[in-house]
């Protein structure tokens, strides 16, 4: 409808497919697929590992509290997801002042907000769970702190992370993301046969400050060659 009535003047075209462009999209796909390929290690594994080393109970335990203390997140991804391809249009304006401050604002913005909510969250995640799921689903209140301290430094990267994606940057995402995922499953595999469930959230946390690093040397390098 879009191509054929609509709009004919912006139908596609077989005759302006190019080898260059092809190749050009296909390097860049496969970075997103790496990408997403290692964030399943990052975000997914965990009910696996807890279930293989400590038992199908207290994957459900861990569940219930991640789910609650992570809901946030999504607020944060909501609103700056749609940066994205503003972003990729800033970057083919050169329009690096636009950028820098939008980034800054979306980060900022999105620590301070999730910061409070934790701290709300963290005091009512025990009454809440006890009164919606019972007592035996209550999780250790360190869990629930390591979680915390979690969220609120994934709000901190996933903007940038949008940003990294919006102006092309997918490869070193992808090496970073992997590297969290190794250092998340391995640091589990390690850990939670001792700390039991606190582990977990340790690992998460840990691997993610691993995260932090990548993004910020990242960020310090595109801040010299935007200058340059």
């Amino acid at each position: 409808y879009l191509f054929y009535f609509r709009h004919v003047e912006i139908r596609p075209d077989i005759r302006m497919l190019s080898r260059a462009s092809f190749w050009r999209l296909f390097s860049l796909g496969w970075r997103y697929v790496a990408q997403h390929i290692a964030g399943i290690g990052m975000f997914q594994t965990q009910p696996l590992l807890i279930t293989q080393i400590l038992g199908p109970h207290s994957v459900g335990v861990f569940n219930v509290v991640n789910r609650i203390v992570s809901l946030p997140l999504m607020f944060v991804q909501l609103f700056t997801y749609p940066l994205l391809p503003a972003y990729s249009e800033a970057r083919a304006r050169n329009d690096w002042v636009w950028i820098w401050k939008t980034l800054k604002r979306s980060v900022a913005g999105a620590v301070i907000v999730i910061a409070v909510l934790m701290v709300f969250l963290v005091a009512g995640a025990e009454p809440l769970i006890r009164c919606w799921a019972g007592e035996e689903m209550v999780p250790p209140f360190s869990l629930t702190l390591l979680l915390a301290v979690y969220v609120v430094i994934n709000a901190a990267i996933t903007p940038i992370a949008i940003f990294f994606s919006g102006i092309e940057w997918v490869g070193s995402q992808a090496v970073i993301a992997l590297v969290n995922a190794l250092i998340t499953v391995g640091l589990a595999v390690c850990i939670l046969p001792t700390m039991k469930l606190p582990g977990m959230g340790l690992a998460m946390l840990l691997g993610f400050l691993a995260n932090v690093a990548g993004q910020l040397l990242m960020v310090r390098r595109l801040i010299v060659r935007s200058r340059a």
